[in-house]
């Protein structure tokens, strides 16, 4: 049985499994710095994805309000895993989410991507006003 240290309810912890074999298939050098196993120390072994992170990852870009757009808003793939760490700590999923964790739960659910050099990327999104402030009403 698939459990976490989080309160994350079984059906995203499933969802992030598949989403992690999806990405090992169709990106294979994708790991948790992103793109590329690092791209500071090439002898460094890539990091695996995270089930807890990817389904936080998942979660906060289905129930936080973001919104996918046509075009890319210029926010990287770096930015919005601080948003959904702080939203996922807010509400009792995985307080951190790397980067390449993101990017796979960008991918799975067809969030339209493009890599920006060997690690991050440009993600078609955007917070509306006002989303942040609706987090601080959330019970712990």
């Amino acid at each position: 049985m698939m459990s976490s240290p989080y309160s994350i309810p079984l059906k995203w912890l499933e969802a992030a499994s598949e989403a992690i074999e999806f990405a090992a298939e169709k990106w294979p050098l994708l790991s948790r710095n992103g793109w590329v196993a690092s791209a500071f120390d090439k002898s460094e072994p890539p990091k695996p994805l995270d089930v807890a992170s990817v389904a936080t990852a998942m979660a906060f870009l289905r129930c936080s309000g973001v919104r996918i757009l046509k075009g890319f808003s210029g926010r990287g793939s770096y930015g919005w895993k601080h948003s959904a760490e702080a939203w996922g700590e807010r509400i009792g999923f995985a307080p951190y989410v790397a980067n390449g964790d993101l990017i796979c739960a960008a991918l799975f659910l067809g969030i339209p991507t493009r890599q920006e050099g060997p690690v991050n990327c440009l993600l078609a999104l955007r917070m509306p006003n006002g989303v942040f402030a609706s987090w601080a009403r959330w019970p712990a």
